[in-house]
């Protein structure tokens, strides 16, 4: 059993829809106050730009008006991991594409220091599923941990305040 986020790869595995995550472009108050203004997405091109694979192109959208713009950053910083590219934007090395629930205002988001950046443009939702083999060969032990994620998981999700 495992949790995938991303739209599952292999056929073999059975796939249940979790939740989806929501994505946005956060940085560090520090970086912020020395930056120039940013205030289209057009403008991260003269910033140092943190890309947490698999999102090596980001296609925002603008929720009001409906604008779109993909961007091909051209990072300072590359990685595969998620929690070092928040950590990097931490440390005030640039701007990240990251799940928001790494700087929005919820439970242990760190608001402090990562802010979000052009709030009002985001990235698609990134599909979040419960993958494992086989159904029919499954132990009654899996099987209830499998419901139990799926009816738990959800609800506990919206009380820390995560959009679903």
């Amino acid at each position: 059993v495992a949790i995938r986020v991303g739209e599952p790869q292999d056929s073999s595995w059975i796939a249940r829809h979790i939740c989806s995550t929501h994505m946005g472009l956060c940085a560090s108050v520090s970086y912020l106050e020395k930056a120039s203004p940013i205030r289209h997405p057009r403008d991260l091109a003269g910033d140092r730009l943190i890309v947490a694979e698999p999102l090596g192109i980001w296609d925002l959208r603008h929720t009001s008006s409906g604008e779109e713009l993909t961007i091909h950053p051209q990072a300072s910083l590359r990685t595969n991991d998620f929690m070092l590219a928040v950590k990097a934007v931490t440390e005030n090395l640039g701007v990240s594409l990251v799940p928001d629930y790494y700087y929005a205002d919820s439970d242990g988001a760190d608001t402090t220091r990562i802010q979000a950046v052009l709030p009002e443009w985001k990235f698609r939702q990134r599909p979040v599923y419960l993958i494992y083999r086989n159904r029919e060969v499954m132990s009654a032990r899996l099987r209830m941990f499998i419901e139990f994620v799926l009816e738990w998981m959800p609800d506990a999700l919206e009380e820390q305040g995560h959009r679903l």
